[in-house]
Formats: structure tokens, sequence, C-alpha cells
């Protein structure tokens, strides 16, 4: 199976919907003026790809260390089926570097909670979603990211960490890649 290095989603009036290699490198740099916990939930969103709203969801039962995959609630799909039926959330696995899953465990100390089997259901960010989207804004600013990539925030990170696979089967490859399609890498900032 081959994959591409670039998604070109652009918007309905033709401008690219995702940051740029130099753009998300930039975003990253930036986090180094952000305390620990602020740097996590900003990683989080460029190695997953995940919506704030989803990164807010994420409690330490979801972060399989040995999997080095983050499990997290798809919060945009539909509640209910075609017939009025309200359907069961769906999770999405998203496979992440090493060095990110050991980071999260030092700032959240994710393998003594296990150990202990406490605050398995705490939420790692107890911030508000308003306050989530402040602190993505406030670093992309720090970053130099404007127009309309800044204001659509749409990440194109995930993909691009995943399709170089770094230690991962060509499975787990795939399945982000279906999930890609479906647009679960896509940010909005609303």
């Amino acid at each position: 199976m081959k994959f591409h290095q670039k998604c070109a989603s652009l918007s309905p009036t033709g401008e690219r919907l995702y940051l740029t290699a130099s753009e998300r490198g930039h975003f990253l740099s930036a986090l180094d003026e952000e305390d620990p916990t602020n740097r996590m939930f900003c990683q989080l969103l460029h190695f997953t790809g995940c919506r704030p709203t989803e990164a807010l969801q994420l409690i330490p039962r979801r972060v399989l260390i040995e999997e080095q995959s983050i499990v997290y609630r798809s919060l945009k799909k539909r509640r209910f089926d075609s017939r009025g039926r309200e359907k069961q959330p769906q999770y999405r696995t998203v496979p992440v570097p090493q060095s990110f899953i050991e980071h999260l465990d030092l700032v959240f100390d994710l393998r003594a909670r296990l150990k202990r089997n406490r605050g398995l259901d705490n939420r790692l960010w107890p911030m508000s979603r308003p306050t989530a989207y402040r602190l993505v804004k406030r670093v992309m600013d720090r970053a130099g990211i404007v127009g309309h990539r800044r204001q659509a925030g749409n990440w194109e990170g995930a993909t691009s960490w995943l399709w170089g696979c770094n230690g991962h089967s060509q499975e787990a490859i795939a399945t982000s890649c279906t999930i890609t399609a479906h647009g679960a890498f896509r940010y909005q900032n609303h």
C-alpha cells in the first residue's frame, strides 16, 4: 500500500486547510514557552490530529503506554442513525511517538496511576474548551501562523508523522490513513 505525504484538502475558495511542515515546526518550537501540561496538550493535537474538545476528554486509561497509542472518543460523529436510534460512542486509536508517551507519563504520572488503579477516569486537562482554544491561538500567534490556516487551525502533523511509520506496523498506519480520509485529523476552530 502506498501513502502520499500530502493531503490536498482545500477550502471551497481554494485555500489550503492544513499547516505546512514549516508551520508545524514553528508551532512545536513555540511550545517552549508553555508550561508542561499546556505543551503536552498542544503536542497531543499535533501528533494525533484530534480536535481540542476530543483532547480535553482524554483520561489516563486511554493512554496505551505499551502500544504507544492514544484512544480518544470521536465527538464529531452523528449520535443517531438514519432511523433515529442512538448510536454507541465511537473511539479512535492513534499511534504516537514513544517520546511523547514518555513525556505524558512524566507530566501526568501515568504509570503510577495505572499501578495504583487510581485516578484513571480523571481528565488529564481540566481546562474549559474556550481556554483550550485560547491556548492554541496563543501558540499559533507566537509561531507566526496567520491567515486562513490560522483561523481554520487544521493539522497535518499527525498524518505526516504517521506516514513516516516510526516503528508502527503498516496495519496501524493504514488504519490511521483511513481515519484521515474521514476527516479525523482535522482540527476546527469554532
